[in-house]
């Protein structure tokens, strides 16, 4: 009888999603390895660990590996120095891979028009970029991905949206950098080639996210991401 194992892998760091998920990833592919990821959602909050100093034996477990390594600086700072990341760009969102079928189910990661990104739960247009590559990372041409609104998509199709939002970041960067204002932004529309395909409005499946929020919510964080330059 030939025996049979089953890999599990807990990803609870956004540094894990973003870094450790692909190469592991590539990893099992290269060697035929089937595994489960698990991940934990939500603020990453690795950095409040540090009140496990007080727990009996934390320091002989700890001596075993080299955590700043292991980690990073930045991980162990999350949740106490610095602000927590967060893994997805909602609290409440997950997306599962159905190996044996090929389909990857993704939630509200992935509605087939543009994100419809939560800053007020720490989501951002990083996060949903993040997440689209992570589903990428895991998938290849044949992989059929279902939305959690909207029509099933091909492999194709996220890479196409995935890349239509960066575009259109850095265009709103641009043009934040020139000082111009959000209605200059909106009234330029930098994402005019793809809203006939992407627009809230043009896909028709969503009555609560528009593409004018969203551009609201784009021009805020270019602004932030413009302060943040000039800072350093």
């Amino acid at each position: 009888m030939s025996l049979r194992l089953a890999l599990k892998i807990d990803v609870d760091t956004d540094r894990g999603t973003r870094e450790g998920v692909p190469a592991l990833l590539a990893d099992c592919q290269e060697f035929g390895v089937p595994a489960c990821f698990l991940f934990s959602l939500g603020p990453d909050q690795t950095g409040r660990a540090i009140t496990r100093i007080f727990r009996p034996g934390f320091f002989q477990k700890v001596s075993r590996t080299s955590v700043v390594s292991l980690y990073g600086v930045r991980t162990l700072l999350n949740g106490t120095l610095l602000p927590a990341p967060h893994i997805e760009h909602t609290e409440g969102d997950l997306f599962v891979y159905f190996r044996h079928a090929d389909v990857m189910a993704l939630g509200d990661d992935y509605t087939t028009d543009y994100p419809a990104i939560n800053p007020l739960a720490g989501g951002s247009s990083q996060g949903a970029i993040d997440n689209f590559n992570a589903a990428l990372a895991m998938s290849d041409a044949s992989t059929r991905f279902v939305p959690g609104h909207g029509q099933i998509s091909t492999r194709q199709d996220l890479i196409d949206l995935r890349d239509a939002v960066l575009a259109i970041r850095e265009r709103i960067r641009a043009m934040v950098a020139k000082g111009q204002s959000l209605e200059q932004v909106k009234a330029a529309r930098p994402s005019r080639e793809w809203d006939a395909r992407f627009a809230m409005e043009n896909v028709g499946h969503n009555d609560i996210f528009s593409t004018d929020r969203w551009y609201n919510i784009m021009y805020a964080e270019a602004q932030q991401y413009d302060r943040e330059r000039h800072a350093n």
